[in-house]
């Protein structure tokens, strides 16, 4: 048996390796156009081409059937040349290569057959949607002889149309018979380009299922290849199944967390992750691993019946003070309303972990449908349960039967019994202010006497941030999530906000860092403001180097307005100050400022110790009152336009400032005559 799959293997590799090599002679690279999706290939025939960053997943492959070629790239630019009779380099060898000719005829696929006998090559964008019977009618086409270039962007796709990629995108439908098919990941390339290096076998997931079969074990890359097969291939996933052999298998704890090592372990979760959502809410369990995280309520508290109202108005994930436990029927009825236009989330922990390498946690635990009248709702891990509306729904009022209370404080609520409130069972909590919303494990919330401060507090910290950057306090409330593991980095922004669950945990007798009021109007919390500084960012004042430092003005600002902190006495900033004074000495290499944040921030607040807030608030509300089309756009521009505006605001000429921190200044902007009728600024020595 071994010696079979040896020697299929090479065959099989050999073939490709042939084919792969007659489309990319001559060719070192392909540049970064748009940004493009990837795909999975698992077929014996099938091949990739071309991949980016991550080598698991390629760009671009290609599978021989029959007698005829089908290649595919996952964005449509690629192609475009083609339809203007000017392919690119690289498009003119897979021409050559699908056609098997020099000068190939090209024809559109449309929704007939009228001219595929006038045709070598098919062109076939993701618009062009086929009924079944055309779609089986071109694989016959495809296996007597002819070829097809297909181009789709996924990712954009599933965006735009919120349909099912891998079942209703007509091209995936075909190539899913040919062994290959899109993903809805996003592509990498180095540099700007995708470079034509040698790609390994193992990147075809047949190929590395086989090594695992023979050898129990594959490469990184062929673990990766095999889980993004797997998630795009119900077929795939079944043969799988049958060598992983997952009985007795266990999903991911913080005690035993699943490496990327651990290629069969990672497939389970993958294919588990997969699969139960085809099932019915009766034959759905818990996952193991879901009691460690999020956690689950014994079985002897009792479940309850809770009526809500909720306002199609409001922004954003709509709490319920609800938790369903992992594996059980959440059952829920409108009562008043209509359902349309409703969607309902299970669990908040949003992120999922199928790039980290490590999981101590499921990679994706989150779940959301559409309301209905009627619903009965059910999922492995179970977590809190939240209401959303779009812009056309109505008002509603629910019935929901089958979960746990969960403590909720709501800073308009005054009926609560806080004392009563937090200590409801469910094992994750919230505290709800006018612009904040926190989920906290509970036993942040089971000794917390004033709720109220705390909400208070994020609201004055979400205020202070949209004074400073001259905006009005979104309607949609913010959220901070605590995750055991979130996606990238230790806190990053986005809605929701996630941050690490240490911030949000309780330790030797002190309340946990997000909810210590006194703490936080002492000292602060960098990271919490940083995010929400992330949140209020805009392209147009935040240029080359600056993305992780503009959004650090925000901290430094509630720092003084809300805990008493100078910006110059704060530590974080401190500890930058030596580094910026060397930077300075050493000639000012802008392209290490723009590699430092700590350094580039403290040019920022040299700015503000002299003139203060207002001027970057003016400039920031200047910005927001200007019309789309006049805000700048390159990064020369927004450096000039940033130096121009708060030089006018601040009433000093701030070219020669600039000039010192090494910031390269366009020769339109150094002749500027206006400029030069404000007093020059020389800042006190760092």
């Amino acid at each position: 048996m071994l010696n079979s799959i040896i020697v299929v293997l090479f065959a099989i590799t050999q073939n490709a390796a042939e084919h792969r090599a007659q489309i990319v002679e001559g060719i070192e690279s392909i540049p970064v156009l748009g940004t493009p999706g990837t795909m999975a290939v698992w077929g014996d025939d099938a091949f990739p081409v071309i991949v980016g960053k991550n080598k698991s997943q390629p760009i671009a492959a290609a599978v021989t059937y029959g007698d005829g070629r089908f290649f595919a790239i996952a964005h449509g630019s690629y192609v475009s040349g083609i339809d203007e009779g000017k392919p690119s380099k690289f498009m003119k060898r897979v021409m050559k290569w699908v056609s098997k000719k020099e000068n190939p005829r090209i024809g559109m696929l449309r929704n007939n057959t009228n001219n595929w006998n006038e045709v070598d090559i098919l062109m076939w964008g993701q618009n062009r949607q086929l009924p079944n019977e055309l779609e089986n009618q071109l694989i016959e086409w495809i296996s007597d002889g002819g070829g097809v270039i297909a181009s789709a962007c996924p990712w954009g796709w599933v965006q735009v149309t919120g349909n099912n990629l891998q079942t209703d995108l007509s091209q995936n439908r075909v190539m899913s018979k040919l062994g290959m098919q899109y993903g809805g990941n996003y592509a990498r390339g180095d540099g700007g380009v995708f470079k034509i290096d040698e790609i390994p076998v193992e990147v075809n997931a047949g190929i590395a299922l086989q090594q695992l079969e023979k050898d129990g074990n594959t490469t990184q890359v062929g673990s990766g290849a095999l889980q993004y097969a797997a998630q795009c291939s119900p077929t795939f996933r079944q043969e799988v199944n049958n060598v992983i052999q997952s009985d007795g298998m266990l999903g991911p704890t913080k005690l035993s967390p699943i490496h990327v090592k651990d290629v069969k372990s990672r497939l389970f979760v993958t294919n588990f992750s997969a699969q139960w959502k085809n099932l019915t809410t009766d034959e759905i369990v818990s996952a193991s691993g879901s009691e460690d995280f999020p956690e689950t309520v014994d079985v002897s508290v009792p479940r309850t019946t809770e009526i809500k109202q909720f306002d199609s108005s409001v922004q954003g994930w709509q709490s319920s003070g609800i938790f369903l436990c992992a594996g059980e029927v959440l059952q829920i009825h409108v009562t008043e309303g209509n359902p349309v236009s409703w969607t309902v989330q299970i669990g908040c922990h949003k992120d999922t972990l199928w790039h980290k390498d490590t999981w101590t946690r499921w990679p994706e635990i989150t779940h959301v449908v559409p309301l209905e009248k009627h619903l009965e709702i059910s999922t492995p891990w179970g977590g809190l349960v939240y209401f959303e509306s779009n812009k056309s729904a109505a008002d509603i009022t629910v019935s929901i039967s089958g979960g746990v209370k969960s403590p909720l404080f709501d800073i308009d609520d005054g009926e609560t019994n806080w004392l009563v409130e937090r200590q409801n069972p469910a094992p994750w909590a919230e505290i709800k202010g006018k612009h904040l919303i926190l989920t906290v494990p509970s036993v942040a919330v089971r000794e917390l006497d004033n709720p109220k401060e705390v909400a208070e507090f994020w609201d004055k910290v979400v205020s202070s941030h949209c004074n400073l950057a001259g905006v009005n306090v979104p309607k949609r409330p913010e959220r901070f999530v605590a995750d055991r593991q979130i996606s990238a980095g230790y806190m990053h922004s986005g809605y929701p906000i996630m941050t690490g669950v240490d911030v949000a945990t309780p330790k030797d007798g002190k309340l946990a860092r997000v909810v210590d009021v006194q703490d936080l109007k002492k000292r602060g919390s960098w990271g919490h403001f940083h995010e929400l500084g992330h949140n209020l960012q805009r392209s147009w004042w935040t240029f080359d180097g600056t993305g992780e430092v503009t959004c650090n003005l925000f901290s430094l600002h509630a720092g003084e307005v809300l805990c008493g902190i100078e910006p110059w006495d704060n530590s974080w900033l401190k500890g930058q100050v030596v580094s910026a004074k060397k930077y300075l000495e050493e000639g000012s290499d802008f392209s290490k400022w723009k590699r430092s944040p700590g350094i580039a921030l403290v040019s920022y607040a040299q700015l503000q110790k002299s003139f203060g807030w207002k001027p970057i608030t003016q400039v920031f509300s200047d910005y927001e009152a200007l019309p789309a089309s006049d805000r700048p756009k390159g990064n020369q521009k927004k450096m000039d336009e940033w130096v121009r505006r708060i030089s006018f605001a601040t009433e000093h000429d701030l070219r020669p400032f600039y000039k010192m921190w090494g910031m390269p200044l366009s020769p339109e902007l150094l002749s500027d005559t206006s400029l030069s009728t404000l007093p020059v600024w020389n800042p006190s020595p760092l």
